[in-house]
């Protein structure tokens, strides 16, 4: 039988020289430092295809002789997650080469199809390879998760816990799949204890990386497993005995769905010992908010601290206790004289406990803030002052500034939530007529308003009238995200249903700018607090890599903010507008690759699948949930100090490419 070939038929003279022109610049390339994969045509190839969603043709490349050819074809269908190819994928699970085996593996896994559970069951029983059982593992709890989550077949959901309670592992790898495929099942909300029951004992060989991905699938389970005597002693013990930070830090969310007294007592100590690891303490105040032994007055000094990330969490856990009352004096001196951002926040608390009374002091630091992120944090605070409502719609009205109009809109919906809005403001009147300023973040906030509303018939009619000429007039597809938003609000008011709006290929990847790209790039960012380097991979993002590049040497990074941050989570910046709902004019492709959802990931923000494009995120921690969701085209090697500092209002100065 003759080989398939390799590169479809219809090739085209002008593609034939772009890739000879492409050849001679990769050339050129490694005299530079380390050229890219794509100096190979056929590998730019399935890339070019992958990002142009043409899954029937990457098929032929399944029988390349080339194995890094047929890995990157199975790759690419982790990205287009065409089920249709799943037969031809798993002729792949089949291949001599284990890093085919793992990338179509992978690749299934990514799809969502719960039918092949009992495929890769089978798989399992012949593979020998310790990164392919890996894989495996954790796409049965992937695909398990995923069909219980969605109410799938009872008997396939039972298959897949099964065979990950009864595998048996002795490798590292082994054991880090299952963990993870152990993440996937409990992260949908399944209660089974099986798996848990397991964990003690797999805990018992693990080596760091398995541990920690242990302790996240622990940390998932929703279920009461936690409050049983044996276990609690078991993970009391294990708390005191663990040395990783990163497994540490969730050993905190364990402590608080332990939530006695003996549990409190070893989470205070976390909290109180400065040197502790940053993201272990801010974990243990996530953990003491939802515990009701640990009181407002026990979180006080903690207020002392000059971690600005730990005094904002503290905040937020202190709103959650009974006593807060009775210390809000102590809060408002010990906040008054930090940033705006922990000031307002005090403020607010001030405010929910004394309603109507504080509103004029809040609108005031409003008015005086001087830059638009000062004005930001106020304007949150004022959600908790609905007598201000008059003024923040006036406001509103007349801001230009986007972070700052956005951050209003939240605060009066906040408002509105309060007990005491004022009676003679007709809310859904004053939403319409803020819609039709046609601001786009308003216009997002307000379609999800809508939705949680009680509404007559007659007031569904207002609304639909006023929604959907909207949609017309946004500018697709850089308006995607609330084009969507007021589609799925006249959806749950109307009859009639439309279809939410996929985003077409519209940016094809910038081969040229790639071919100049090596493997080992660096990106230096310059911010108001210092500099952080980013290692890009452009092997893995070609087309997430070539953008960011792009927009980096045009200056387009220059003075953007970092308009969301969550500590022990990501920071973000680079959005255009600076309130998180802004875009360039085109849209990238998801690029899903396998990797580490570590410290330090960098990737592309989105509003849903292939709607990337110019805001990206940097992670503190391990987000293992953000696996397959965003594409990850980089990595923080230098500089992760900086980025656990960064705050809401920090700037980006500019982006260096080196």
């Amino acid at each position: 039988m003759k080989m398939l070939l390799a590169i479809p038929m219809k090739i085209t003279i002008p593609f034939i020289l772009f890739c000879a022109i492409l050849l001679q610049s990769c050339e050129e390339q490694k005299s530079k430092g380390s050229a890219n994969k794509f100096s190979n045509p056929e590998m730019m190839q399935i890339y070019e295809l992958a990002d142009s969603r043409k899954s029937d043709a990457l098929i032929p490349y399944f029988a390349n002789p080339d194995a890094s050819l047929r890995e990157a074809a199975a790759l690419a269908y982790a990205s287009i997650q065409d089920t249709t190819a799943i037969d031809e994928l798993f002729s792949l699970v089949l291949d001599p080469e284990p890093s085919v085996r793992v990338a179509a593996v992978y690749a299934i896994g990514q799809t969502g199809y719960s039918r092949a559970i009992v495929q890769l069951v089978a798989a399992s029983e012949l593979e020998k390879d310790e990164l392919v059982d890996e894989q495996i593992l954790e796409a049965v709890g992937k695909l398990t998760g995923n069909n219980f989550a969605k109410e799938g077949d009872p008997e396939t959901t039972e298959a897949g816990i099964r065979f990950l309670d009864n595998s048996r592992f002795e490798t590292e790898g082994e054991r880090i799949g299952w963990a993870k495929g152990a993440f996937w099942i409990h992260l949908s909300g399944m209660l089974d204890e099986r798996l848990m029951n397991r964990m003690p004992f797999v805990l018992q060989k693990t080596g760091g990386d398995s541990r920690v991905a242990c302790a996240h699938a622990m940390a998932r389970y929703q279920g009461a497993w936690f409050i049983n005597d044996k276990n609690k002693k078991y993970i009391m013990q294990w708390c005191r005995t663990e040395r990783n930070s990163d497994v540490r830090m969730l050993q905190m969310t364990m402590l608080g769905k332990v939530n006695d007294l003996d549990a409190k007592n070893l989470l205070l100590g976390y909290l109180n010992t400065a040197s502790q690891d940053q993201h272990v303490r801010v974990a243990a105040i996530r953990a003491a908010a939802k515990m009701q032994f640990v009181t407002a007055s026990e979180l006080l000094p903690l207020l002392d601290e000059s971690d600005e990330y730990l005094i904002l969490e503290c905040l937020s856990a202190m709103t959650k206790k009974e006593d807060l009352k009775e210390v809000l004096p102590q809060i408002t001196e010990k906040c008054e004289t930090r940033g705006a951002g922990i000031r307002s926040f005090a403020m607010k608390l001030n405010a929910l406990q004394n309603p109507g009374k504080l509103g004029d002091a809040i609108w005031s630091s409003y008015d005086a803030a001087t830059t638009p992120y000062e004005k930001v944090y106020y304007a949150h605070a004022l959600g908790a002052a609905p007598e201000k409502a008059t003024d923040c719609i006036h406001s509103l009205m007349e801001e230009k500034e986007y972070a700052v109009k956005y951050a209003l809109m939240e605060a009066l919906i906040e408002m509105h939530h309060q007990k005491n809005w004022p009676a003679q403001i007709n809310y859904q009147q004053t939403l319409l007529e803020i819609f039709n300023q046609n601001d786009i973040g308003c216009q997002a906030l307000i379609s999800a308003e809508f939705r949680s509303m009680k509404l007559t018939d007659q007031e569904k009619n207002d609304v639909i009238g006023v929604l959907q000429p909207a949609i017309g007039k946004l500018s697709l597809p850089r308006e995607i995200e609330t084009c969507n938003e007021i589609i799925r609000t006249i959806n749950a008011i109307s009859k009639e249903k439309m279809a939410e709006k996929t985003a077409e290929l519209n940016h094809p990847i910038d081969w040229a700018m790639v071919s100049g790209i090596s493997t080992n790039q660096k990106a230096k960012v310059s911010t108001s607090k210092g500099d952080f380097i980013i290692e890009l991979r452009v092997n893995d993002a070609p087309g997430s890599v070539a953008s960011f590049v792009s927009l980096a040497k045009s200056g387009f990074y220059n003075d953007k903010y970092f308009h969301r941050v969550i500590p022990n989570f990501v920071i973000q910046g680079g959005c255009p507008r600076g309130d998180g709902m802004g875009g360039t004019d085109y849209t990238l492709r998801s690029e899903f690759a396998l990797h580490d959802y570590r410290p330090g990931a960098v990737g592309l923000a989105s509003s849903g699948r292939d709607t990337e494009s110019c805001q990206w995120f940097v992670s503190h921690t391990n987000t293992p949930h953000l696996e397959g969701r965003y594409s990850i085209f980089g990595y923080v090697i230098s500089g992760m100090d900086i980025v656990n500092k960064i705050l809401v209002g920090d700037k980006i100065l500019n982006v260096e490419i080196q």
